[in-house]
C-alpha cells in the first residue's frame, strides 16, 4: 500500500508543478502581450506569407492571422516551449512564425498547384484533357467529378499523370 501512496503523492507534486509553470507562463504572456507585439508579429507574418505566395503557395489574410494566433496560443498552452530567460515573447513568436512559414514555403515549392478549373485564367485545358484521358482509361470515368488539387508527372517518365 505504501507504493500506491508514494505514487499518488508523486502525481500530486507533478500536477502542482505543472500548474505552477502554467501560471508563470500566463503571467509572463500577460505582461508582454500587447497591441504593439501583435502588430509586429502580424507585419512579420505578412512578409513571410508574401514569400510563400511568390513560389505559388496559397495565402490570404486568414493564413496570416492563423500564423500569429497559432504561435501565441501554442505558447500559452505549452505546445511551443518558451524560455523567458533566452528570448522575449516577441522574438519567440517571430521564431515560431518563421519556422511554420518556412515549412509552408517548402511545401508550396514541392507541391506546385495546378488548377483543373475550366475557368482558370492560365488555361491548362491540355493538362485537363490528358488527366481526363488517363482517368477514363483507368476507371471508366469520362468526366472529372472531383477536381484533384495536386498533379505530377509519373516518376518513370511516362506520359501519364498521377494524382498526388
Amino acid at each position: 500500500m505504501q507504493d500506491a501512496e508514494v505514487a499518488t503523492e508523486g502525481k500530486k507534486h507533478n500536477n502542482e508543478r505543472a500548474n505552477e509553470v502554467l501560471e508563470q507562463r500566463r503571467t509572463a504572456l500577460e505582461a508582454q502581450l500587447d497591441a504593439k507585439l501583435y502588430a509586429s508579429a502580424t507585419r512579420y507574418a505578412k512578409r513571410r506569407a508574401e514569400q510563400i505566395a511568390r513560389v505559388g503557395g496559397l495565402v490570404d489574410d486568414q493564413y496570416i492571422e492563423d500564423l500569429v494566433h497559432g504561435a501565441i496560443a501554442d505558447t500559452f498552452i505549452g505546445v511551443l516551449d518558451w524560455d523567458q530567460t533566452r528570448a522575449s515573447l516577441l522574438q519567440h513568436v517571430l521564431n515560431a512564425i518563421k519556422s511554420r512559414s518556412r515549412n509552408d514555403r517548402r511545401r508550396a515549392i514541392e507541391l506546385q498547384r495546378i488548377s483543373l478549373d475550366v475557368h482558370d485564367p492560365n488555361d491548362h485545358s491540355a493538362l485537363r484533357a490528358e488527366f481526363e484521358a488517363v482517368l477514363s482509361e483507368t476507371t471508366g470515368m469520362h468526366r472529372c467529378s472531383v477536381t484533384p488539387q495536386r498533379l505530377s508527372r509519373r516518376e518513370d517518365g511516362s506520359s501519364g499523370l498521377r494524382v498526388v
